[in-house]
């Protein structure tokens, strides 16, 4: 598996960087959901697989201070906020480890397109 961007800070598109200001004020927990979107005509369902290796690959290795400050200046480049302290608290508390719950179905599951196949939960209120 390979990926186009060199730290797991950077994998999403920049304009995310701004969502923690969208969020109420004193929120502490966030939910999010992985889901097939609708694609071709006839296609109704997918077959859930790929992210036992996404986590090995992503996940395991955790983000380092280099990584965040790779970050920072992609961030400024773009013109988009970039919220270092939070990512340095993961490092600091976390040894770099994000902070996550993840649910999801059996690798191999036949899923109805629409229907959530993975579940993401932080577990740090911080």
């Amino acid at each position: 598996m390979t990926t186009t961007f060199s730290s797991l800070v950077l994998g999403a598109d920049s304009y995310k960087f701004s969502h923690f200001y969208q969020y109420p004020e004193g929120t502490t927990n966030i939910e999010s959901h992985v889901t097939a979107r609708k694609g071709q005509p006839g296609i109704d369902h997918v077959v859930f697989f790929g992210l036992q290796a996404w986590l090995i690959e992503r996940l395991q290795r955790g983000i380092r201070p280099a990584d965040v400050m790779e970050a920072k200046e992609f961030a400024a480049e773009h013109g988009v906020p970039f919220i270092e302290s939070g990512w340095n608290h993961i490092i600091n508390k976390h040894g770099g480890y994000l902070p996550l719950r993840i649910d999801a179905l059996p690798e191999g599951t036949l899923t109805p397109i629409g229907v959530a196949q993975v579940r993401v939960i932080n577990t740090d209120p911080t």
